[in-house]
């Protein structure tokens, strides 16, 4: 059965008195099921992505900076994993990078043949200034904490920056 995209689920949390300026938020999102053929059969492989992010607004909303974790999970007959629901799982767990780590499988024979999680991290950040924004991201897809297995794995970073100027409804941004 394949599943609609973007199912999902949200939770904001923020303006908490004492902590205004924090805010979290996490969404969880089923994507598109995808049929392949695994040892001569065809298997379902089920889709999530997680996403996390903390975050903290200056007091007259001028700053803001974002941390983002993130995980897209795939593998056979894959539910929401518990250990996805912590609020920074990139920070609590690393599965992928494992010594034995092969294609198609991300993990030990303890937890599923056939799983493949990307792990991500970024950071972002945006200045106002009355009508002028000034805003960048960083992405770090194949996040790893192991120097041991880096070997396995190509870690991939991504940066955008950029400017937007708003005038009696006209935006023009410039990246």
């Amino acid at each position: 059965p394949l599943s609609p995209p973007l199912d999902q689920f949200s939770l904001s949390v923020n303006g908490i008195t004492g902590i205004e300026h924090l805010k979290y938020s996490k969404y969880i999102v089923r994507l598109d099921n995808r049929s392949i053929e695994w040892n001569n059969t065809n298997q379902m492989v089920q889709r999530w992505f997680y996403l996390n992010s903390i975050g903290f607004k200056s007091k007259n909303n001028k700053l803001e900076i974002n941390f983002i974790d993130a995980v897209i999970a795939s593998g056979f007959n894959r539910d929401i994993e518990w250990y996805y629901l912590l609020p920074l799982p990139n920070l609590v767990l690393e599965r992928k990078h494992q010594e034995f780590w092969v294609e198609g499988s991300d993990t030990l024979s303890e937890i599923g043949q056939g799983d493949n999680d990307n792990h991500l991290i970024g950071l972002n950040a945006h200045l106002r200034y009355n009508n002028i924004e000034l805003y960048s991201e960083l992405l770090i897809d194949e996040w790893q904490l192991s120097k041991i297995t880096r070997s396995n794995m190509q870690t991939v970073f991504g940066f955008v920056g950029g400017l937007q100027y708003e005038f009696n409804r006209l935006i023009i941004n410039l990246e």
